[in-house]
């Protein structure tokens, strides 16, 4: 059933080892996805940007990642996240951010801290 289905997402995201893999998740299930979901990518995204070299342009030409920071906007503003789900998604972009991936005065990402923080 769809629990399933979204638990299989889940799962998936949180065993990706590549940014590539990360976003590929994100734009073959975009209508699905949650704020577990996403919460969980920026967490992926976040630790795999220390380990993997990836250009910061990856995430901000790909449509998936706009996506994501379009969605995490979005749950944050209608309060689908929870404290826990906050903190990751927080999380994780400030470690793209120092890892060197991405830009926090991005406006997209901007607009994503902002509506995180309130």
């Amino acid at each position: 059933g769809l629990g399933n289905h979204l638990g299989l997402i889940t799962s998936t995201l949180t065993n990706a080892d590549f940014p590539q893999d990360v976003l590929a998740i994100v734009g073959d299930h975009l209508l699905a996805l949650n704020h577990v979901h996403v919460s969980t990518a920026f967490n992926r995204l976040g630790k795999v940007a220390t380990r993997r070299d990836f250009s910061p342009l990856l995430l901000t030409d790909d449509d998936g990642f706009q996506a994501l920071l379009r969605l995490a906007t979005k749950f944050a503003e209608k309060g689908r996240f929870d404290a826990r789900h906050v903190a990751t998604t927080t999380h994780g972009i400030a470690k793209l951010h120092y890892a060197g991936r991405l830009e926090a005065t991005d406006g997209p990402v901007n607009v994503a801290l902002a509506a995180l923080e309130t």
